[in-house]
């Protein structure tokens, strides 16, 4: 019985470390695919409507700030690190990170979060 527990115990630990490592990766990584979905998922969600973003139809909002050359930028909002897990974490829920922030919580699904983040980050 003690081999058993001991074998789910290893399982169970890739798999958190496992998971830990694919958040470690930067978003922009990987196939390439995600970001390409990016434009799209920003369209969708209405990110222009507040944001200049370049290469997404419709995006020339003047609320929020440009997202031009965003991967070049130090800090996300002006208060938290630029980092592709950040960046996620921010597009679902920019409040739970700076909670007087105008930017609202859309309730963005984590792959599509990732894919927004990917392509941000691309934007040099």
């Amino acid at each position: 019985m003690k081999c058993a527990n001991r074998i789910l115990w290893t399982v169970a630990a890739c798999g958190v470390v496992a998971a830990a490592l694919a958040g470690c990766l930067p978003a922009g990584t990987g196939s390439g695919a995600a970001a390409a979905e990016g434009p799209l998922l920003l369209e969708q969600y209405g990110c222009g409507s507040c944001h200049v973003i370049p290469g997404v139809r419709r995006a020339n909002g003047r609320i929020g700030p440009t997202l031009e050359s965003f991967a070049r930028h130090a800090y996300i909002a002006g208060e938290i690190p630029n980092h592709p897990d950040v960046l996620v974490r921010w597009i679902q829920h920019p409040s739970a990170l700076v909670p007087d922030t105008l930017m609202p919580d859309q309730a963005v699904r984590e792959e599509h979060a990732r894919a927004m983040g990917a392509y941000l980050m691309k934007l040099r």
